[in-house]
């Protein structure tokens, strides 16, 4: 009789241990999985800012070099348009019956 007792108490202490193991492996399992995720989920948030950053760059880049270059063709019109208008002052001003008025406009004399 004391022996089937102590039997059934081995018992539950084996079955009880062996419990334990498995739900510590169970949680180890969960703790991986959590850890894993986190981990995963960091990993995205990081390469999606690194990949806003390239398109900003790329874009400002880009902005910066049409602006330098309408700036350029801006300039570029405004000096030929300055050329041309001190062109047609030298012709006016060779020409007879054309008097210069006030602001540099000339005026055609009719006679």
């Amino acid at each position: 009789m004391f022996k089937e007792q102590m039997n059934k108490i081995k018992s539950l202490i084996i079955k009880d241990t062996k419990e334990n193991n498995v739900d510590k492996k169970n949680k180890r399992k969960i703790e991986n999985l959590v850890f894993f995720l986190v981990v995963l989920i960091v990993t995205l948030i990081v390469i999606n800012t690194i990949l806003k950053d390239d398109k900003k760059g790329t874009n400002t880049k880009e902005d910066t070099l049409y602006k330098e270059l309408a700036q350029a063709t801006e300039e570029r019109t405004k000096s030929d348009n300055d050329e041309l208008e001190k062109k047609l002052q030298d012709i006016l001003e060779t020409m007879t019956g054309v008097r210069k008025s006030k602001g540099s406009h000339y005026i055609f004399k009719i006679k």
